[in-house]
């Protein structure tokens, strides 16, 4: 059975932000668009050159492609908001932001060098009196927020944060065990605060 190919709606919308790309980097679309499918057939050992076009590309490697732009996008500095309007798996999202320290209601990310500070907001709390050197962050939803957003999140609450945001809290399980991610953001949080 043959896979399912794109269609023209989601070969514009890749297209579409490609070009976002290329502008935050300031570089031709076609250049741009040509270096990210290299890139992206390197990185998925294809065995054909990978092709955005109707009659080649399927469905699953579209996915795909979305997936390794965001990443990219998060890496390069593309502002998030307008990540979301090409890319509709919010989860995944979430947890690139996470991946990459962005806030994912901003796009601004970490970098404590400049002040701008993004925290792990943890939607399923840790709970007064916990060590949070010693909790197991892989079972709690999380999400990255500029501090002003932690603290808006406190104050209206989780529900009306992620209904007014369109952002959700995930769980990231990047290796088994405790999140190698986490256990990283979390002796950075501690050094950030004052904390051993």
């Amino acid at each position: 059975m043959e896979a399912d190919k794109i269609n023209r709606e989601q070969q514009k919308k890749v297209h579409a932000f490609i070009a976002e790309i290329a502008r935050n980097q300031a570089v031709s679309a076609a250049l741009m668009r040509e270096q990210l499918k290299s890139r992206f057939q390197e990185a998925m050992d294809y065995r054909r050159r990978f092709s955005l076009s109707l009659e080649v590309c399927t469905v699953r490697e579209y996915d795909e492609f979305m997936a390794f732009l965001v990443d990219i996008a998060l890496e390069f500095g593309v502002i998030s908001e307008s990540i979301t309007d090409y890319y509709d798996d919010i989860e995944q999202y979430v947890a690139m932001c996470i991946k990459h320290r962005v806030c994912c209601v901003t796009g601004q990310k970490h970098d404590p060098l400049t002040g701008y500070t993004v925290d792990i907001h943890h939607v399923d709390k840790v709970g007064m009196g916990n060590d949070r050197t010693k909790v197991d962050h892989s079972k709690l939803r999380r999400m990255p927020l500029t501090r002003e957003m932690h603290q808006l999140s406190h104050v209206i609450g989780e529900e009306e944060f992620t209904n007014k945001f369109h952002v959700v809290g995930v769980l990231t399980h990047y290796r088994s065990g405790k999140n190698a991610i986490d256990d990283e953001l979390d002796i950075k949080e501690a050094e950030e605060n004052g904390k051993e």
